[in-house]
């Protein structure tokens, strides 16, 4: 189906993202660093990446600036504890393609995960 990087710093939630994406038969690859997920993402591009806001070394959105600056095109969907609306227009305006906060339900996240995989077919 779809190659999916997670970004997560969190290796109970990454494991149940993983394990759940991997259901639904796509190949999961995961990075539990910002530096770590970065360096992923410039070796290869993605149809998705899960990445998380808050994460050791490098933050998230610094994380998808750089990635853009580069020219990555590969979608970006951002999750983050923060709840003001300011860091989602943050966060879009950094160049990721959804924000979602957390927690969240994860048929929420596959539903949005379906939607921005169809929208790059």
């Amino acid at each position: 189906m779809a190659d999916l990087l997670i970004v997560e710093d969190d290796f109970t939630l990454a494991d149940t993202l993983s394990d759940w994406f991997a259901i639904a038969a796509h190949t999961v690859e995961l990075a539990h660093t910002g530096s770590d997920g970065l360096a992923k993402m410039q070796e290869k591009e993605y149809d998705l990446v899960l990445l998380d806001w808050q994460l050791p070394n490098l933050q998230g959105i610094e994380v998808c600036k750089q990635y853009r600056t580069a020219g990555g095109a590969s979608p970006i969907l951002m999750f983050t504890g923060m709840k003001d609306p300011a860091y989602q227009e943050e966060a879009l305006d950094a160049g990721a393609d959804d924000v979602l906060p957390k927690p969240f339900d994860i048929t929420q996240l596959d539903e949005r995960v379906r939607v921005l995989l169809a929208m790059k077919k």
